[in-house]
C-alpha cells in the first residue's frame, strides 16, 4: 500500500477470514502507514455475493444472500 496507494477518494476492499483478523490488520496499516481509512474488510462469503451482483446484475440475484447472518 506504500509503494503503489489508492486514489484519495476509493475505497479498498481486503479479503480476510476472520473479524478479529480484520481489526488486527487494521492496526497493523494504521501503525505502518500512519492511518487505516477507506478500507472495507470483507469476509470471502459477501465478497463473492457482491460480484455475483455485479456479474448477473439487480434482478440475477437478490440483495442479500440466503446465507446471510440475519436471514438464518
Amino acid at each position: 500500500m506504500r509503494s503503489d496507494p489508492p486514489p484519495p477518494l476509493a475505497n479498498g476492499i481486503i479479503l480476510v477470514q476472520s473479524n478479529g483478523m480484520a481489526q488486527w490488520l487494521k492496526l497493523g496499516i494504521a501503525g505502518t502507514c500512519g492511518v487505516a481509512a477507506a478500507l472495507e474488510m470483507l469476509l470471502p462469503a459477501r465478497f463473492l455475493w457482491r460480484v455475483y451482483r455485479a456479474v448477473l446484475g439487480g434482478t440475477g440475484a437478490p440483495d442479500q444472500s440466503p446465507f446471510d447472518k440475519g436471514r438464518l
